[in-house]
């Protein structure tokens, strides 16, 4: 509820329930949404766009509620109307981190597509990466799927997109836990290639070698 009486700066006095919402929408805010922009911030180098957007909506509605003519059920409309928005604001987020987990991890099997990862850690890297990487691959097609669903079901996208931007984080954590291992398979690789490839030239020149002695000794015997 409301009372409907204003201080002296014109501020509707607002209930303990409103005021809870208020700060339910306040601490997503501050404990969720300003950790995860700096996040972004700090991974892509520029903030999030769509996220400022949502963040300005849900400020405008929240700034609706200040009105004194405002009545109740228009307060608790704009607030819904807030948290709707903080929350898409969150959920963005997610998803902008979980797209560039997945960008990290897709550049990763590309720029080791042609080094043998059983060599990293015994043996033991490969299984492991393939176990985290087909969870968060799985994680965020569920995520996708409720996201599509109606409300109700809809609204537990926050949670599994947050899982999903979890599960990724943990491959991304995996592969740098083991850099010094995937390096050396990375060289390791390079030296086989580079032996191989001598070895290629060697049979090359050996080849055109006994090209010529057969096309001398052809040429003697016509």
């Amino acid at each position: 509820m409301i009372n409907k009486e204003s201080n002296n700066l014109g501020i509707t006095q607002l209930s303990t329930d409103i005021l809870e919402k208020l700060s339910n929408i306040f601490n997503e805010y501050n404990n969720k949404i300003l950790p995860l922009v700096a996040a972004i911030e700090t991974l892509t180098g520029k903030f999030p766009g769509p996220v400022l957007n949502e963040i300005r909506a849900c400020f405008s509605h929240i700034a609706r509620c200040f009105s004194s003519k405002i009545d109740d059920n228009a307060l608790k409309n704009e607030l819904k109307k807030a948290y709707d928005h903080i929350t898409r604001a969150t959920l963005d987020c997610h998803k902008i981190m979980l797209i560039y987990y997945q960008d990290e991890v897709k550049d990763f099997k590309q720029q080791y597509k042609d080094v043998n990862l059983t060599l990293v850690d015994d043996g033991k890297f490969l299984p492991e990466f393939t176990i985290l990487n087909d969870k968060a691959r799985l994680k965020t097609i569920e995520a996708k799927s409720i996201e599509n669903k109606s409300f109700p079901e809809k609204e537990g996208a926050y949670t599994a997109y947050e899982e999903a931007l979890v599960s990724y984080y943990d491959v991304s954590n995996f592969i740098k836990k083991h850099n010094v291992g995937l390096a050396n398979a990375k060289q390791h690789a390079k030296n086989r290639t580079k032996e191989e490839n001598i070895r290629n030239w060697k049979f090359a020149i050996i080849g055109a070698i006994i090209s010529a002695i057969i096309s001398i000794v052809i040429g003697f015997l016509v």
